[in-house]
């Protein structure tokens, strides 16, 4: 489950060997499901997007997953863990490969980083790796994760690139059954990771946003609401309960419509706001755009599966917006 390949370490447990390994959340749902006691689920921190840091013992021809009851044997603190597997993690990590697959046909490489040994994910944690990436790279770098062995580098400067990136990640992902990660975009922000958001604003808003957006443009925000929290879930329960007054204004001319809709794929389980594009008695055809998709997204929905819904009149004034409020 957690990968094999023949290494040159002996089996003996010690700190030495503690490494970290890049998880998706799902990662640890699984475990929950298997009913995996506290004193044996992995220590996890979580790390950006839907990724967590795990850590591992790398005991030669398979790894350990650090679990609470291995600190205590060891004599450390969690506490120490992430600095402890950095450490092991840059002794392990030689001479790197670099690819542009992009062939040198795009303003901007799109750079593919082979370290070996899986590792490749890993090196998301060592910020002197990324301190010389800078060097190579112009303006803000943008890294795609999809696998545990395949970490993709481009820049902010060249969307162009930053579509292939996209269409890399995707192709990636689907092709890594057991070992994928994430199919967002990362963007680096001085010593840190964000969830990339290529929409215009990006640079000065947050890309994690509860608020509405102008009708003209299709959501590349990913919605960070609780659906189980009681104001949300009565939100949701008010704008289901009026889709007879959404479905009257819809009869009428409007400055445009966007509705909340879940969203899933794969394993993301999501929430965008999208506009509206087509109408067919009481099935909607919506439009968004995540920030891991190569374009927008159009997809069906029945109208009572939306989470809220929008109209904007020509005045200025908005009808519904439910959670909107809800979180304000």
């Amino acid at each position: 489950m957690f990968g094999l390949f023949k290494k040159k370490h002996p089996a003996e447990p010690d700190a030495t060997l503690i490494v970290p390994r890049i998880k998706p959340t799902n990662f640890l749902a699984a475990l929950r499901d298997i009913g995996t006691s506290p004193g044996d689920t992995p220590i996890t921190e979580p790390l950006v997007a839907d990724l967590v840091v795990a850590y591992a013992l790398d005991l030669g021809e398979t790894f350990e997953m650090v679990c609470p009851h291995h600190c205590q044997t060891l004599g450390i603190a969690h506490s120490q863990l992430r600095s402890i597997a950095i450490d092991n993690l840059r002794k392990q990590v030689g001479d790197l490969d670099y690819e542009d697959l992009a062939g040198g046909k795009l303003p901007v490489p799109l750079w593919s980083i082979t370290s070996g040994n899986d590792l490749e994910a890993c090196l998301v944690m060592l910020d002197d790796f990324w301190s010389s990436m800078a060097r190579r790279v112009p303006g803000d770098m943008v890294v795609g994760l999809p696998a545990r062995n395949a970490l993709v580098i481009t820049s902010t400067q060249s969307p162009a690139t930053v579509q292939l990136l996209r269409e890399v990640v995707m192709e990636t992902h689907r092709r890594a059954t057991n070992h994928s990660l994430t199919l967002h975009l990362l963007v680096r922000r001085g010593s840190g990771w964000e969830v990339f958001n290529s929409s215009a604003s990006q640079a000065s808003t947050n890309p994690a946003s509860d608020g509405s957006r102008k009708p003209a443009q299709p959501g590349g925000e990913v919605l960070h609401v609780n659906l189980d929290e009681p104001a949300m879930a009565a939100a949701i329960a008010e704008a289901r309960r009026r889709i007879p007054e959404f479905k009257a204004l819809l009869e009428s001319p409007q400055a445009g419509v966007t509705v909340r809709v879940p969203w899933v794929c794969g394993d993301l389980r999501e929430v965008y706001e999208a506009n509206l594009v087509g109408l067919a008695g009481d099935e909607l055809e919506v439009e968004f755009t995540p920030a891991y998709a190569p374009g927008p997204v159009r997809t069906k929905c029945k109208m009572e599966k939306i989470l809220d819904w929008t109209v904007y009149h020509d005045d200025g004034r908005q009808t519904g917006a439910f959670t909107t409020r809800a979180v304000q």
